[in-house]
């Protein structure tokens, strides 16, 4: 499966990977479980995945879980018996309501294979991240990265299997660990900015085990002493640059230094839904919703306590979920998880 990429000003580029899948099958068997009212709500979806502070980028997505054999790709390939787990899960939960899903699985700014983002590729591994990118810019390039994704849907034949154009597909964007402000941003931009997305339904947004923002007036103290202790005494810039010249982050040192200085200044947008989004859009969207989950006793404890304060910022639209027996890469690892989490998402 070869990389896709998408020029940002002609400057830099950020390389993603793409998977479409059929969830239901034109066959007799198939048709013969679904009416014509429900193929009539059925759900053409593309998912935005958007990587945490993993040194492998979007190759988190095909990790290999420690516990297990579950994973949806492996060294950038399709698994196909763990593909099929993730389609049958999808029918599963929900109800076969979708017929398509499109993964969309960037690099972000300064992993792997994508360009770094211009502050930090200007100034160095200091606190450049704070000196020109911005969540907002994110939010840009992500949404480019969408467009040119799905820019050849006009062309799909139906006939043949294919995505259904005359469908307008829905977009659900989610992030794990330090994507999950990432995905945030996008969320604020396309509630902002309705022709942000022209070429979607915005379903909703799906944050996992995702960080909060430590540098606000009101993060809890309990949070703010956990996220600091590994400081020992350095300052922030001095222990990313620590960080950023180990081994294991030689592709994605730029990336790491713009989350970790992002994630510890102002994120620049507000968390809540914008005013202008009405009661009425609300009860028939659901677009503004945003599904929280957390893991258990085996996930990061900053994470774990930082969780209710940023559902507290999200206020009402957010839902939080504690999932117990998992740990902090559940949603990367496991395709029957992540396949229910997104099924949830389209439902009522």
């Amino acid at each position: 499966m070869a990389p896709s990429f998408v020029s940002i000003d002609d400057t830099r580029k950020i390389v993603y990977d793409i998977v479409s899948l059929a969830i239901i099958e034109k066959s007799s068997q198939q048709a013969s479980t679904v009416s014509d009212t429900d193929k009539d709500d059925q759900v053409c979806l593309d998912v935005l995945l958007l990587h945490g502070m993993a040194p492998v980028g979007r190759k988190c997505w095909g990790l290999k879980d420690h516990t297990s054999n579950n994973s949806l790709m492996k060294n950038g390939k399709l698994a196909s018996d763990n593909v099929n787990t993730f389609i049958e899960a999808i029918r599963q939960h929900s109800n076969n309501k979708i017929s398509h899903v499109r993964l969309i699985m960037p690099d972000r700014p300064g992993y792997c294979d994508s360009d770094a983002a211009p502050a930090v590729k200007e100034q160095g591994c200091d606190d450049g991240a704070n000196k020109g990118y911005s969540y907002a810019q994110f939010a840009t390039d992500m949404l480019k990265v969408v467009a040119h994704a799905t820019a050849g849907d006009d062309d799909d034949d139906d006939d043949d299997g294919e995505l259904d154009s005359a469908r307008k597909r829905s977009l659900i964007v989610l992030g794990t660990s330090s994507g999950g402000p990432c995905a945030l941003a996008i969320r604020n931009r396309i509630l902002s900015e309705t022709s942000s997305l022209p070429n979607h339904i915005f379903l909703g947004t799906i944050i996992c085990s995702s960080d909060c923002p430590y540098s606000h007036p009101r993060c809890p103290q309990a949070v703010t002493a956990e996220d600091t202790k590994d400081l020992n005494g350095r300052s922030i810039q001095q222990y990313v640059q620590d960080e950023s010249l180990k081994r294991f982050r030689r592709n994605s040192k730029h990336g790491f230094v713009t989350d970790y200085l992002l994630e510890r200044t102002d994120w620049g947008f507000d968390l809540a839904a914008p005013s202008h989004v009405s009661c009425d859009d609300r009860a028939n969207h659901r677009y503004n919703r945003v599904h929280m989950y957390v893991g258990g006793e085996d996930d990061y404890k900053s994470i774990r306590l930082g969780a209710q304060f940023l559902r507290g910022l999200i206020g009402d639209d957010a839902r939080l979920q504690i999932l117990d027996e998992e740990d902090h890469f559940y949603a990367s690892r496991k395709p029957e998880l992540l396949a229910k989490l997104l099924a949830t998402m389209t439902s009522p």
